[in-house]
């Protein structure tokens, strides 16, 4: 499916559509990738504690569509091209945060998969669970909140 982006001429005053072709990718494809396995994985413990479903059967039949994993990995990389500056800096950190989530994600995962348990995930494994998936962005966000209070004296 095209990505139309509407775009006003400068010099005639009218818009017209237009579709933008990257020359460049900002956004690693495989990047994108890991976001959303992680995000199925994140969707299927959070199922699997709301609905009372085993967590096993919640990641079987749980995932995106075709049609769902195409607008997501278009959001992404819509994100990444409209803030491609920002992304360019800090473009190792991004890459590595991604990588950490998706490797704590995965090892949930595998351990969620293989404890042979029919039961519904508690709120509180859910809690833990989530916990230790995000593990790397929740530190990151407290040094950077530690460096700015430091900054600022």
């Amino acid at each position: 499916m095209n990505r139309r982006n509407r775009v006003q001429n400068s010099e005639s005053g009218k818009r017209t559509d237009e579709v933008k072709v990257p020359v460049k990718p900002v956004f690693d494809p495989r990047l994108a990738g890991l976001v959303l396995g992680t995000l199925d994985q994140i969707s299927a413990v959070v199922g699997s504690a709301i609905s009372g479903v085993p967590y096993a059967a919640m990641r079987t039949s749980a995932g995106f569509s075709d049609e769902d994993e195409s607008e997501l990995r278009w959001a992404l990389e819509a994100v990444a091209w409209k803030h491609s500056k920002s992304f360019a800096e800090h473009k190792p950190l991004i890459e590595t945060l991604v990588g950490l989530t998706a490797l704590h994600a995965a090892k949930a995962d595998r351990v969620l998969m293989q404890r042979g348990n029919e039961q519904p995930l508690s709120p509180r494994e859910m809690s833990g669970i989530l916990l230790m998936i995000f593990a790397p962005l929740l530190l990151i966000g407290l040094i950077c909140l530690f460096a700015s209070q430091k900054g600022e004296k």
